[in-house]
Formats: structure tokens, sequence, C-alpha cells
């Protein structure tokens, strides 16, 4: 019996918490509303992102929850 060697697999580590982004990709967004390559986090969500990069006001303020509801679309 004969035996061939095979390579030795390798284990490749990908970091995938970096480099996200958020982006409108459709649906209507408000008139001055830019969201193109937001920096995004993960693991969270689009609402603090968009927080954060000073697109949207805090959804828990006022009724910006029902003016944000376009994000959700």
């Amino acid at each position: 019996m004969t035996f061939t060697e095979t390579p030795a697999l390798r284990a490749t580590r990908r970091e995938l918490h970096e480099g996200w982004t958020v982006s409108a990709v459709g649906g209507a967004i408000p008139v001055g509303t830019t969201v193109s390559d937001v920096p995004a986090t993960v693991p969270g969500s689009v609402h603090t992102d968009l927080l954060a990069a000073g697109v949207i006001d805090d959804p828990y303020l006022d009724d910006h929850e029902r003016l944000q509801a376009w994000i959700g679309r």
C-alpha cells in the first residue's frame, strides 16, 4: 500500500468585526439625509450606527421613532 503526502491544511483567521458600513439600498429616505458608507459596528444596530454618525437624532426623544421608520423599510 502506498501513501501520498497531502499538504498540511492551514486554518485562516479572518476578523469579521471591522470594516463594515451601512448604506441605503432602497426605499425612500428623507430629503437631505445621506446614508452612504456610514461606519458600522458588528455586532450592533443600524440605528446606533446612524446615531453615532450624526445621520439621525436620538430615536427615544419626542416623535423621532416615528420619523425614523424609514430605516426599517
